[in-house]
Parts: C-alpha cells; sequence; structure tokens
C-alpha cells in the first residue's frame, strides 16, 4: 500500500504529474527550499521561495520552467490566488493522504454504524 497519492501541478494552463512512488523524494527537496512550518506559519514564506518551491515541483514533475516564471505569476491579474493555491499545492503535497483521509476501513465501519 503506498502512503502518497499521485500530485498535479498545474502552470500556466498545464497540468503536470508526480507518481505516488516519487513523491516523498520530491518532498525532501521541496523542504531544502521551504519547510511546512514556513508555509503554516501567519506571516508565511517569502514570495521567492515560494516561488522556487513550486518551480521545483513543476521540474520535478517535468515541466521546463524557470523561478522567475513562477514568481511573474505571483503578481498582476489573479497573482493573489495564485500564490494561495501555490501554498495550498505544496501542503497538500508534504500531508500523506492518512492525515485528512479516514482510512478506508473506517469510512466503510461509519457507513454501516448510520444504518
Amino acid at each position: 500500500m503506498a502512503v502518497f497519492e499521485d500530485v498535479t501541478f498545474g502552470f500556466k494552463g498545464t497540468e503536470y504529474k508526480v507518481p505516488a512512488n516519487k513523491i516523498m523524494r520530491l518532498i525532501a527537496n521541496v523542504e531544502d527550499i521551504v519547510s511546512m512550518q514556513d508555509l503554516t506559519s501567519g506571516k508565511g514564506p517569502k514570495l521567492s521561495k515560494l516561488a522556487e518551491a513550486y518551480a521545483a515541483c513543476l521540474n520535478y514533475a517535468g515541466a521546463k520552467v524557470e523561478i522567475e516564471q513562477v514568481y511573474e505569476t505571483m503578481f498582476g491579474e489573479n497573482g493573489g490566488s495564485n500564490i494561495t493555491e501555490s501554498v495550498s499545492s505544496l501542503l497538500m503535497l508534504m500531508l500523506p493522504p492518512s492525515s485528512y483521509h479516514p482510512p478506508e476501513s473506517e469510512e466503510a465501519g461509519k457507513d454501516q454504524a448510520a444504518e
């Protein structure tokens, strides 16, 4: 049983997928740039670090993007939502799905208990 699920990152209308068996290595790469604590602190990470981490994810997934290209999307039209989506994507990458999805056996037990 895999701990992680496939993850998809979007950039300028194109999606890039990282398979579940490669997620842990990607998390290690991202944590060299920005930590979960950086992402969840009230202050948040520096935008340059956020752009670097998201670019690392995109490139790991097969995109050919520069940090500057990702950074540029954080300004102008939809800039605020791009920042929010980047933070959200990085957080979801770092969290094992079991931390936000109950195991299937627990879900099945809850459904039966409700009947």
